[in-house]
């Protein structure tokens, strides 16, 4: 799971810079889920060689659970990074991604435009739901979700011309309420933030991710694709002690905490 690539060989100095200019990267928490496009470029090259391409459409995830080692490369939010950096480095290696928008968003300072969006759609990249407004789903009444699910999944259909039957959870922050009416709104396929490995199956209404970020060691990813799960194992149980806080705390006292740790 991506989120915004920075341009390739900046200095510290430069990539902090880069980061500060950009309203969405300039907070720290969603600076840790930018990379590096070199990075992500080595990571692409590892899949490549190392992993089963991802479907070309999204009914083929129904269909190819059960496919040995196939990663699925998904990025969520929209940033303009991902048409700027991630799609010339995913048509040169030959891969696919999916791209998770979030719909308030597009046109916005550092967000895709429509174009943008068509372009990834004609270069033969999945796109999917991140809902309107990036508010967390579970905290909103049934009215609420009921337009972030129906109205971000029809603004795409127009935009794109094409069936939307995915969507991410924004946040990650979801449960069986989001995921009924989430059903209802013709959804087929929901990606969580529950860190593991999609079991061949694996529910496609509760579809698990492997966050990527930037202070992970570089041989985490061909450490996973060899086969070596101990860090991924440690990840989960990280993950859900935050969600056991989350639970605990609430979502915007616990985001509070976060922001605030994060800055220190």
């Amino acid at each position: 799971m991506y989120h915004a690539l920075w341009p390739a060989g900046l200095s510290p100095a430069e990539v902090d810079a880069h980061c500060r200019r950009d309203p969405q990267l300039a907070d720290p928490g969603a600076r840790r889920y930018a990379l590096d496009a070199a990075v992500f470029d080595r990571q692409l090259e590892q899949l490549a060689h190392h992993a089963a391409p991802m479907a070309a459409q999204w009914d083929e995830l129904a269909r190819g659970r059960g496919a040995p080692r196939q990663a699925w490369i998904t990025f969520d939010d929209g940033h303009a990074s991902n048409h700027e950096l991630a799609l010339p480095l995913l048509r040169r290696r030959g891969l696919r991604a999916a791209f998770f928008i979030t719909t308030d968003w597009i046109g916005a300072e550092r967000f895709m435009t429509p174009a943008m969006l068509r372009a990834l759609r004609d270069a033969g990249m999945l796109l999917g739901s991140h809902g309107c407004s990036h508010r967390y789903l579970s905290d909103l009444t049934t009215a609420e979700l009921d337009r972030e699910l129906r109205e971000s999944k029809a603004r795409l259909e127009e935009l794109l011309g094409e069936e939307i039957p995915a969507l991410a959870l924004p946040g990650g922050r979801g449960d069986g309420r989001v995921r009924e009416r989430a059903r209802a709104a013709g959804y087929r396929y929901l990606f969580t933030s529950r860190v593991g490995l999609a079991p061949p199956e694996g529910d496609l209404l509760a579809l698990p991710r492997v966050p990527i970020v930037n202070d992970q060691p570089e041989a985490f990813l061909s450490r996973l694709l060899a086969g070596e799960t101990a860090e991924l194992a440690r990840m989960a149980r990280g993950a859900r002690r935050r969600e056991f806080a989350r639970r605990m705390l609430g979502n915007r006292i616990y985001d509070r905490l976060r922001g605030w740790v994060m800055r220190e």
